[in-house]
């Protein structure tokens, strides 16, 4: 298409045909037509502005892990985010989207500064704050500050937490489209010492826990209790788990193809390593299907779907 070939001509690093099963934690997805990593947020904007103008379709990734990416591929370009300079000064962290969760964490608590409850999440800054990531009781929403966005008319500009509207694993630019480039976030201190060993005997317990096979962390969003009726709900505050549902609903265990329930947690599916993302797809509404016919509830999919 002579599309593709101007994009190419302005990034000439562009891949073509590039498997996005080598991008996605699921290990899943064919490919897409043109595959430009990004290094720096002003490619970033280079690159979305330029495939806007040229009408080619579109998607942002970080590390890939809350994708499912259809087994067809994706029509069009997808950016992979690696822009990754931070800084840090005072009690602030000014950070590019595409630097990764882990790494930051750790920094931060080097100098004192507690992101500790972001330990573990295998994202991107950006994907952290576009999914409102977090664990019981904090989530990023509560510690940023300001942010740097590409808006809906392709300009860069400053927008404050306000805008976001925060909310369970949910911020206002899934519904705009819009794109993070940068944020800066106020944290809580404490002593490193301290913050290090936290980290470190968390990541001990992830090791324990460690998946087998390809997995996307969390298929769907926990559901909250006042949806629900029955006495169970009194074992919870104000979300009941996904996990526990699908276990109760009868889905522990469930297979489709390569795709199965982790028995460690219900809410995970592995690729036993021959899943496809059809496969993963029908597991996920056969859960979905149980869930509904014991609880009169519609779980609602953590994962993000590309090429679908």
């Amino acid at each position: 298409m002579q599309q593709y070939k101007r994009f190419s001509k302005k990034f000439p690093q562009t891949k073509q045909n590039e498997p996005l099963a080598k991008h996605t934690t699921f290990k899943v997805g064919g490919p897409a037509d043109l595959f430009l990593e990004a290094q720096t947020t002003d490619e970033i904007v280079t690159a979305v502005n330029l495939a806007r103008q040229l009408k080619i379709p579109y998607r942002i990734i970080g590390v890939g892990g809350n994708i499912l990416a259809a087994d067809e591929g994706f029509r069009g370009l997808i950016i992979k985010n690696e822009a990754d300079k931070f800084t840090i000064s005072g009690n602030k962290i000014i950070t590019d989207s595409g630097v990764l969760v882990g790494k930051l964490v750790l920094k931060a608590a080097k100098k004192g500064l507690d992101l500790t409850f972001l330990a573990g999440f295998p994202s991107t800054v950006g994907g952290a704050t576009y999914g409102n990531a977090g664990k019981p009781g904090k989530s990023i929403g509560d510690v940023l500050e300001s942010a740097k966005i590409i808006n809906s008319t392709g300009q860069v500009g400053d927008t404050r937490k306000e805008y976001f509207d925060f909310s369970y694993r949910h911020s206002m630019i899934k519904e705009t489209g819009e794109i993070i480039l940068e944020i800066t976030l106020v944290l809580e201190t404490g002593k490193p010492d301290e913050l290090v060993k936290k980290i470190r005997a968390q990541q001990v317990l992830r090791k324990v826990k460690n998946l087998p096979g390809g997995a996307a962390g969390s298929v769907f969003k926990n559901v909250k209790k006042e949806l629900l009726e029955g006495d169970f709900r009194s074992e919870f505050k104000d979300f009941v788990p996904a996990g526990w549902l699908i276990e109760r609903a009868g889905g522990e265990g469930q297979k489709t193809g390569g795709a199965y329930v982790w028995e460690g947690h219900c809410n995970v599916i592995i690729n036993s390593g021959t899943a496809t993302a059809s496969d993963i797809k029908k597991l996920i509404e056969i859960l979905k299907n149980k869930v509904k016919n014991k609880f009169g509830v519609t779980l609602e999919e953590e994962i993000q779907y590309l090429g679908f």
